[in-house]
């Protein structure tokens, strides 16, 4: 009869935590430097985006690439240059991902950039020791980071940035052709990185966004974002930030959530899922 009561108390402390280590630190994919297997060996490399190349007609960019080795060391680094097929400045990306988008075994890397008032994916591909560009995509515009996960359950992974520039947070899924399309997670979002987590909360084996979001620098809210698609679910929205956090109230497998405020005093609640993204607060 203990279980669900240590399991609070573990996922508070897991929130504390989270709300204390600063966005950018546990090796997430916008430091600027970023990793992953760029050529398809199955070892971690490492991508470095050069700083804005300067005009041109060709508009050349660069990435430095080390490669990794077996030994879990990185080889000397090595210049990429290819031509940005942005028609207007800057041109070059400066934060990026490296997944499969296809699925067919062959790395992709998905790059925005910071400045980027557009918006826009640019995709690249490293063939024969060069760099290909594969595609140049809508996105967000402003981005404060780009993230990826299997928000509609395909295998294939979709992409998600959030920005307090342009206040949005927005997912994008990719294509069998390796495109990438608007999907089904958007928002007003003015915090660069909102707290949210991931996991399948309806059984459809896509992952869905638990967000704790706040709009324009006004009210908050918890939410719940199905990546399939359907209608957001809405648990508070107050003055006050709640934090949002993932439970298995009846160690049942099953993702339930849980909400901490802290005005007028500590509240902690709990929602119970039914396995398809139906709640009840117990």
């Amino acid at each position: 009869m203990h279980k669900p009561r240590m399991a609070v108390l573990a996922a508070i402390a897991a929130v504390v935590a989270m709300v204390l280590v600063p966005a950018t630190a546990g090796g997430e994919p916008n430091l600027r430097i970023f990793r992953g297997d760029v050529n398809g060996d199955r070892i971690v490399d490492q991508v470095l985006p050069a700083i804005e190349a300067g005009g041109g007609e060709n508009r050349p960019c660069v990435l430095s690439i080390a490669l990794g080795k077996r030994d879990g060391t990185l080889g000397t680094p090595k210049d990429y240059s290819y031509d940005s097929p942005r028609t207007s400045a800057p041109f070059c990306p400066d934060m990026g991902v490296v997944a499969d988008l296809r699925g067919d075994g062959k790395p992709d890397i998905i790059t925005t950039g910071f400045q980027w008032y557009s918006g826009g994916y640019l995709t690249l591909r490293l063939v024969r020791d060069e760099i290909r560009v594969t595609g140049l995509y809508p996105g967000l515009p402003f981005p404060s980071t780009i993230r990826t996960t299997d928000f509609n359950g395909d295998g294939l992974p979709d992409v998600w940035s959030s920005s307090d520039q342009s206040m949005e947070i927005r997912s994008f899924h990719s294509t069998p052709d390796g495109a990438i399309v608007p999907g089904t997670v958007s928002g007003c979002s003015s915090q660069p990185v909102p707290q949210h987590f991931l996991a399948d909360f309806d059984g459809d084996g896509g992952q869905d966004m638990l967000l704790s979001r706040r709009c324009e620098y006004a009210s908050w809210a918890a939410e719940l974002h199905f990546g399939s698609g359907k209608a957001a679910i809405t648990f508070a929205k107050a003055q006050d930030p709640h934090e949002v956090f993932v439970t298995d109230i009846g160690s049942d497998g099953v993702p339930d959530i849980g909400l901490i405020s802290h005005v007028p005093q500590l509240r902690v609640q709990h929602f119970r899922n039914d396995g398809t993204g139906n709640f009840m607060e117990v």
